[in-house]
């Protein structure tokens, strides 16, 4: 059987070639139809590009198309895979400055506190007439979703979007490197057990496959000791706030300190957050204006 996946927001070029490398390393799915589909063509054109030149590198099955009409990419799929938004990073800023007229100051904001839940009805409202297409054009399909915030989103498409959903994210996964690194295993050796919200989960046990040994006391004793939860270091992901919350809950909390900061801006006034985690958190406007850059 030959699947049919459609992508909206393929114009992405990081997680629409995430995707397809997935897909060409799949036995099942690596001669499949994968199907993208943006409004912006320069960057839909861009992505369609790269992931052709992926295939032919691999000597891949999978066949490769685009489109601009969300009805035409959705008719037949066997699964949809959104990562999709408009404007995402001046409507994200506007979501961090709009508070802050009001003395509601935040980081990041993403998934969470006031800036989350506007992010929320911003992106509901988009996914409103993508459910509807979806019920209506391939009403089988699975949507896969990787657009936040995701736990507002999926709990939206459990309530009233009337459609088969999952929600995916790379935070626990990314993670993997890290854990099995400081136990000096292989990232493919664990299973790595979480529980919580998009950016904002808890570690509840560590264990290695075909086992059920626990080395979570284990971790957690070496990230006690480890300088690189104690000091932040140029171009990697900072912890400093992550042991800290370790320290107050006894939990390892999974996500780094950029992605738990959403949830709990208000854990220090905004001149503490400026002292001890600028570099960390990357407060509000400063890192989203970076971010227009790309």
């Amino acid at each position: 059987m030959r699947y049919k996946i459609a992508m909206i927001g393929g114009g992405s070029p990081g997680f629409s070639y995430f995707i397809a490398e997935a897909l060409v390393n799949s036995e099942i799915f690596s001669d499949a139809l994968f199907m993208l589909m943006d409004i912006d063509k320069k960057r839909l054109n861009a992505s369609v590009q790269r992931i052709k030149n992926l295939v032919k590198e691999k000597k891949s099955g999978l066949q490769v198309v685009s489109t601009t009409n969300r009805k035409i990419a959705l008719e037949g799929a066997d699964f949809v895979i959104t990562s999709c938004e408009i404007n995402r990073v001046p409507f994200w800023i506007q979501d961090i400055e709009i508070p802050e007229k009001y003395g509601v100051y935040q980081l990041k904001g993403e998934n969470g506190g006031p800036a989350g839940q506007i992010h929320a009805m911003r992106n509901i409202t988009l996914f409103m007439d993508i459910c509807n297409d979806i019920r209506k054009v391939c009403p089988n399909t699975w949507l896969m979703n990787f657009t936040n915030p995701m736990s507002f989103l999926c709990t939206y498409f459990h309530r009233y979007g009337k459609i088969k959903f999952l929600g995916f994210c790379h935070q626990v996964h990314g993670s993997f490197g890290v854990i099995a690194e400081m136990l000096g295993m292989e990232p493919g050796d664990l299973r790595v057990i979480t529980g919580g919200i998009n950016h904002f989960s808890w570690l509840i046990d560590i264990r290695k496959k075909g086992s059920s040994k626990s080395y979570l006391a284990e971790f957690l004793k070496r990230v006690r000791k480890s300088i690189y939860w104690k000091k932040n270091f140029k171009n990697i992901p900072h912890q400093k706030f992550t042991l800290e919350l370790l320290d107050i809950s006894g939990v390892y909390p999974v996500g780094y300190d950029d992605h738990l900061v959403e949830y709990i801006p208000f854990f220090y006034e905004k001149k503490e957050w400026k002292k001890k985690f600028i570099n960390t958190c990357n407060i509000g406007v400063l890192v989203l204006t970076k971010l227009k850059q790309f």
